[in-house]
Parts: C-alpha cells; structure tokens; sequence
C-alpha cells in the first residue's frame, strides 16, 4: 500500500492525490445517500433520484455547515491528508461527509412527493386499485387520496390537476392551509409547522363520464413540472 501511495505521489504530486482523495469521498458521499433514498423512500425512476440529490445539494450548500466542512476539508486534503495513507485521509475528511450525511437524513425529503390511496365512498380501501393507479366510481364518484410529503425544506406548494374530461372536482378536504386553487385546477398552499406529511382527499363526480384513452388525471409538481402521481380514471361498469 505504502509502495503504491509512493508510486503515486511521484507520478501525480502529493496535492494532487489528496484533491483525488477529496473526490472519492464526494463520491462516497453521493453513494451513501443513494442507499439512504432507496432504504427510505425507493424511488421510482433514476430521474426523480437525480432530482432529489440536486435539491439536497441546493439546500445543503445554502447552510453554514457546508461553508465550514467544505473549507476544513480542504485544508485537511491538502495538509494533514497528503502525508499520510488513504484510510487516515478518509478519517479526516469525515468532517465533510458526516454533517452531510445527518443533515439529509434528518431533512429529507428535499422535492415534493405525492403517493395514491384509492377509496370507496364508504371509506373503504381499495387495495388492488390503489397497486394499479387505478379508480373506478362508486355512486358515480371517484374517491381519491393522496398522501403528500412537502419535507421541512419546502414551505409553499403548488400540484397541477390534469383532470380528464368527462368528470368534475365535487369536494376535497386536507388540513388547514392548504386546498384547490380557485379554478379547481391545483392543490396549493404551505403545510403547518412541524407537520411536513397529511393526506389530501379529491372526490370527483361523473358528468358525461370518463373515456378510454382520455381518461388519466395526473398530479405535478408545478415548479419543476416533475410528473408526481397518474391516475387512470375507469368509467362505470
């Protein structure tokens, strides 16, 4: 190990191994909380995970420890770091990695995410349409939940309602400070202290019914316009 470390040092330089070094750890650290999103909350494509580190790094960079880990890791890679083996520098450059890590574990999620419940207009749950992003109407309504996450990061909100013709918002409920947009055409508002996941019931009434092909009611994030949930409407049987 010594005898590679030297090899190294003669061919690169000794700063340059340490800056090396710095980015094995950045990558470490971009491993580590990939393992955390997927034992957390598995996400359902590779561009949502790309979305969620993006928004971590955005936030994480806007906070006093990244500033301070970010210039103590330096220092230590260049410094303490380039004299000694690869484990040692690891240890050093834990400084880095740890804050990080903590503070994505205790803030996450850092984008906004919308899951699906179907029910039956006597409260019952639906488990098999709800596995299939599926609704069929019951009495003619279509009972639908959606348990949202905004994470502490994200103060206001704002869903985008794509809703199929063929059937019309009826009633909702949520929690205080937060409801439809006045068009009926958004879930919007900005979630209590302290409460960053509530579910957000929809009811929605046929008027001259769903057709097939033109029949999937989609929830979006507006800011980004990430596509959150889809919902395919089934008409009457």
């Amino acid at each position: 190990m010594s005898s590679t470390r030297s090899c190294l040092d003669s061919l690169l330089g000794s700063q340059i191994i340490a800056v090396l070094e710095l980015l094995f750890v950045y990558v470490a650290l971009v491993a580590v909380i990939c393992g955390i999103s997927f034992v957390v909350s598995p996400v359902s494509s590779v561009e949502e995970l790309d979305y969620e580190l993006r928004e971590f790094v955005h936030y994480y960079k806007e906070t006093s420890w990244w500033w301070l880990t970010t210039f103590f890791t330096s220092v230590i890679a260049l410094t303490v770091g380039a004299g000694h083996g690869l484990f040692v520098s690891l240890i050093f450059l834990s400084v880095f990695t740890g804050p990080a890590i903590l503070y994505y574990h205790r803030k996450y999620p850092f984008s906004l995410k919308c899951g699906y419940r179907a029910r039956t207009s006597s409260g019952r749950t639906a488990i098999n349409e709800e596995q299939e992003n599926i609704a069929t109407p019951d009495d003619g309504l279509y009972v639908l939940e959606f348990p949202i996450t905004t994470g502490s990061n994200i103060e206001e909100f704002t869903i985008d309602l794509t809703i199929p013709d063929g059937v019309k918002v009826r009633n909702h409920s949520g929690i205080r400070g937060v409801g439809l947009s006045e068009n009926k055409t958004a879930i919007e508002g900005k979630a209590p202290p302290g409460r960053d996941s509530f579910v957000f019931e929809i009811i929605l009434s046929e008027t001259a019914g769903v057709q097939q092909g033109a029949n999937l009611l989609i929830l979006s994030d507006a800011e980004s316009g990430r596509e959150l949930t889809t919902i395919r409407l089934l008409p009457q049987q």
